[in-house]
């Protein structure tokens, strides 16, 4: 496979994966469907053909060319696995328009932030040029704020828009485990991934290591080490995880235990990420619905600051 370095490419879009999902669906084998499908006209097209004809499979070289992330790597390999890829698929086309959804809402909004700092900007300016003083001054003061406003308008939305395992990373780092929003999106993506695990038929020591490198902090991965030598010596995976901080409250722990009991883990657990999933999209709507409110209130002041 060629050097890793020489590749940047975008995202493979949602069509793109609904396309090749279908024709998997539909008999073809994955090579073939590839070829077919609107994948190749992606820039890395060619080169994941000529892997998919040399015996890869598909999540191993879509990870390889950076075109997914390593959850949804774990996610493509497990399903791959059980012989699921199309619906893997279908589910990350899916995730990838909601995320689209929201970045096309917050850029609606972007553009009102930008014109109300501009109307304060120019309104300020002729103000002052009608005064007939001190007007480069005010330039540069004005537009110092409006590039201020600016920059923390486009971070605000640079980070609201983050997947769930960059927040449930930075939850890990600042020691928010306690918050709700948290504890449902453990459950929603990390124990939803082990879940699709377990139901392709991994065992379950392996299925926690393959979650080893999903969060990028050296005391979660620490954890993860001691739960799965724990699991290894035969403790129960509800008190594995407890043991090292894994699991997001009391609640889930019995609902895990009741699984284990029923040979009904993998069931459960995705059974759970439906709940949870719900949870965290009212959470995610009450968001998108108070940060452009702070973010309209915050360049109205400055917009008002500016003409007065």
């Amino acid at each position: 496979m060629p050097s890793k370095s020489r590749f940047n490419y975008r995202p493979l879009k949602a069509q793109q994966l609904r396309e090749l999902a279908t024709l998997i669906t539909s008999g073809i084998p994955l090579a073939d469907a590839w070829a077919k499908a609107a994948t190749m006209a992606h820039p890395a097209g060619p080169v994941i053909l000529q892997q998919l004809q040399k015996g890869s499979s598909l999540p191993a070289a879509m990870k390889f060319l950076e075109l997914i992330s390593a959850p949804q790597q774990v996610t493509l390999s497990a399903a791959n696995n059980a012989e699921t890829l199309s619906q893997a698929l279908q589910q990350l086309a899916a995730d990838y328009e909601n995320r689209e959804a929201h970045q096309r809402k917050l850029k609606s909004k972007f553009y009102l932030l930008c014109l109300l700092l501009f109307v304060g900007w120019s309104a300020s300016l002729a103000l002052i040029a009608a005064q007939g003083q001190g007007l480069l001054a005010a330039f540069v003061s004005n537009t110092l704020w409006c590039l201020i406003c600016y920059a923390i308008i486009h971070k605000t939305v640079s980070v609201v828009l983050k997947d769930g395992w960059w927040w449930l990373d930075k939850a890990w780092r600042f020691g928010m485990q306690q918050h709700k929003a948290y504890q449902w999106a453990l459950i929603a993506h990390w124990y939803a991934l082990l879940g699709t695990q377990v139901a392709a038929g991994v065992d379950l020591v392996s299925a926690l290591r393959q979650m080893a490198d999903l969060l990028n902090q050296a005391s979660y991965r620490k954890a993860i080490k001691a739960a799965s030598k724990d699991l290894e010596n035969g403790h129960p995976l509800s008190q594995s995880l407890a043991d090292y901080s894994l699991l997001p409250n009391p609640e889930f722990r019995s609902i895990l235990i009741s699984a284990e009991a029923s040979g009904r883990l993998a069931e459960t657990l995705q059974q759970q990420r439906r709940i949870a999933d719900q949870q965290l999209e009212h959470f995610q709507d009450t968001v998108m619905m108070w940060v452009p409110k702070g973010l309209y209130a915050m360049c109205g002041a400055v917009a008002l600051t500016m003409v007065l």
